[in-house]
């Protein structure tokens, strides 16, 4: 397997501000995507619907039943799989994804996205989609969908439909739908509220490997000080959520160093930095 090397250099001890914390190497196999415009993080799941189901709330998630058939006057436009980063499946409709810029990881939760846009005709109402594994395993879920077409940068404009990792560990093949509620019907045209139009799309899962981090942490000397970084597991946590939210890797590894001593100072404007670098 390809590995690459991934270097990190966020000295946190400078600006004379923080403790100190350079994060030098880790080792990625084939990540691809840089996680920087992400719609969605794995850490970014919305709050657990705690309601007990006796309601009448039309939207509500946990208990979405379809009972019409496919709907009509909204078209299904697009399907993405989020894992740090938004993986396409689909686009405009009839464009399939064959080249993605990542791929989708096994054994690793992600959140489905669904992109819509009305038809002239198309009367807001709520909407169910559904993704359907090809074991039969199906996961659904229920919003009100207005006039107004989804969009990348606006996570509430897609229907969204939360994947577990047990969802995602056998690779196999997917069909995501969108139908009615209940039984009434509407003006339009269901021919783009299912995808694929008849059988599956293989989700080709694919292990992005370990990511390896190891942080040395730097004892700054220079003001008499001998501050440190925190290197809690509280810390280390952080870390490895953001690292996380930024490769599609099957698991972050972070392990500490020892510590370095560093008695030269470190200034904001740059001074010192490439003595402390040269160092490391």
């Amino acid at each position: 397997m390809l590995r690459t090397t991934l270097t990190f250099l966020i000295l946190m001890l400078v600006a004379l501000l923080l403790p100190g914390c350079a994060l030098i190497s880790g080792q990625p196999s084939d990540l691809v995507g840089d996680g920087d415009d992400e719609p969605y993080d794995d850490d970014d799941t919305p709050p657990a619907d705690d309601d007990d189901d006796d309601d009448d709330d039309a939207a509500d998630d946990d208990d979405a039943v379809a009972g019409g058939g496919l709907i009509t006057g909204l078209d299904l436009v697009g399907v993405s799989i989020n894992q740090g980063v938004e993986v396409r499946l689909l686009d405009n409709r009839t464009d399939w994804i064959n080249n993605r810029n990542a791929d989708i990881v096994p054994n690793r939760p992600g959140l489905l996205r669904v992109y819509v846009e009305p038809q002239a005709d198309w009367d807001s109402r709520v909407v169910v989609a559904t993704v359907e594994f090809e074991d039969g395993t199906t996961r659904s879920v229920k919003e009100a969908v207005g006039n107004g077409a989804s969009s990348e940068t606006s996570l509430s404009s897609t229907l969204n439909i939360e994947l577990s990792a047990n969802d995602l560990a056998v690779d196999q093949g997917i069909s995501v739908r969108l139908e009615e509620l209940g039984d009434a019907s509407y003006p339009g045209e269901s021919t783009f509220s299912q995808w694929p139009p008849s059988g599956y799309e293989d989700l080709d899962l694919r292990s992005s490997g370990v990511v390896d981090l190891r942080i040395i942490p730097i004892r700054y000397q220079a003001d008499g000080s001998n501050r440190m970084p925190d290197t809690s597991s509280s810390a280390l946590g952080i870390i490895e959520d953001q690292m996380m939210k930024l490769y599609p890797a099957s698991e972050i590894r972070v392990t500490v160093e020892a510590t370095m001593n560093w008695p030269s100072s470190v200034q904001p404007n740059g001074a010192g930095w490439s003595e402390l670098l040269q160092e490391l």
